[in-house]
C-alpha cells in the first residue's frame, strides 16, 4: 500500500470511528489518549505531517493532533478507539522506507547531559536555568500537578559508545550543606537510538530546626535504569519523592538526561 492509500485508510477509520462532532457539544466528544510512537528518525518530519494532514482542523475541530520532541518520536494526541488504526498505519508508512544506519552506530564521542531537578508543590516561577527543559518538564507537570521546578544539579561528561563513566562531586544543598554525589553512566546503540544505563547516588540534605538550632541530615536516594533516548532528545528516566526543609512537605525530584553527538572539529 503506498503512501496515500495509507492516508485514505486512516482517515476513513478516523472519520468512522468519531461518534461525536464539534457541533454535537462535549458530551458525546470522543475521549482522547496520548500516547508516544517510536519510528524511525529519518522519517519523523514526513510521518508527522502525514498524520496532521488527516486531523486537519482547527483546535476545536481537529480530530487530533501530532508533535515530535525528537527525530524517532512521535507524541500523537487522538481518540483513545483510534490508536491501533495509527499504530497499523505507522507500520505501514515505515515499511515503505528502509532504515539507515542511525548516527548512534557512528563510534564518534557521545556528550550526556544530567540533570537533578525539584518539583517544589506550591506556585512559583521555574529556574531560568531549566529553561531548556521546559518541554519534558511540562510533560511531569501534567502528572505532578501545582509545581515549580528548582534546579539542583546539572552535571555532563564526554564518552565513546561502550565507555563506562564514573563521575563524583559535591552537590549544593540547603543552609550551605554539601551532600556527596555519583553518577555512573555507559551508552550503548539500540538501533536508531541510543540506551543509556544510569547509576545515580543522592544525598538529600534535609534541614529540621528544634530548638532554633537547625540541624541538618541526608536522605540516601538516586536512580538505577536502563532506558533508550533519540539523538537529542531529553527524557525524565525517574522521579523519586522526597523530604523537604523542617519535613514539612514532601517534594519530588526528577532526574533528566539527553545523549548529543559531539560534532567533529
Amino acid at each position: 500500500m503506498n503512501r496515500y492509500g495509507v492516508i485514505l485508510v486512516l482517515a476513513a477509520g478516523l472519520l468512522g470511528g468519531c461518534g461525536g462532532s464539534a457541533d454535537s457539544g462535549t458530551a458525546n466528544a470522543p475521549k482522547l489518549e496520548m500516547r508516544v510512537y517510536d519510528v524511525p528518525p529519518e522519517q519523523t518530519e514526513m510521518l508527522s505531517r502525514t498524520l496532521n494532514s488527516v486531523f486537519a482542523g482547527d483546535e476545536k475541530t481537529a480530530l487530533g493532533k501530532v508533535s515530535s520532541p525528537a527525530p524517532g518520536r512521535l507524541v500523537v494526541l487522538a481518540p483513545a478507539t483510534l490508536h491501533g488504526s495509527i499504530e497499523a498505519s505507522l507500520r505501514a508508512l515505515t515499511k515503505e522506507q528502509p532504515v539507515k544506519e542511525a548516527p548512534a552506530k557512528s563510534g564518534g564521542p557521545l556528550r550526556l547531559s544530567f540533570w537533578s531537578v525539584d518539583a517544589v508543590p506550591e506556585n512559583g516561577a521555574d529556574d531560568p536555568a531549566l529553561v531548556g527543559l521546559a518541554p519534558a518538564l511540562d510533560e511531569a507537570r501534567k502528572q505532578l500537578g501545582i509545581v515549580h521546578f528548582e534546579l539542583r544539579d546539572h552535571i555532563t561528561g564526554v564518552s565513546s559508545l561502550g565507555q563506562s563513566v564514573q563521575r563524583n562531586w559535591t552537590g549544593t544543598g540547603p543552609a550551605g550543606t554539601a551532600p556527596p554525589r555519583q553518577l555512573g553512566y555507559t551508552i550503548r546503540p539500540d538501533g536508531g537510538a541510543w540506551s543509556v544505563s544510569l547509576d545515580y547516588r543522592d544525598s538529600i540534605a534535609v534541614v529540621r530546626t528544634r530548638n532554633g538550632i537547625a540541624d541538618a541530615s541526608f536522605a540516601e536516594t538516586g536512580a538505577q535504569t536502563t532506558t533508550a533516548i533519540a539523538p537529542g532528545q531529553t527524557l525524565v528516566v525517574t522521579q523519586n519523592p522526597v523530604p523537604d526543609s523542617d519535613g514539612a512537605a514532601t517534594i519530588t525530584r526528577l532526574y533528566l538526561v539527553r545523549v548529543d553527538a559531539v560534532p567533529a572539529t
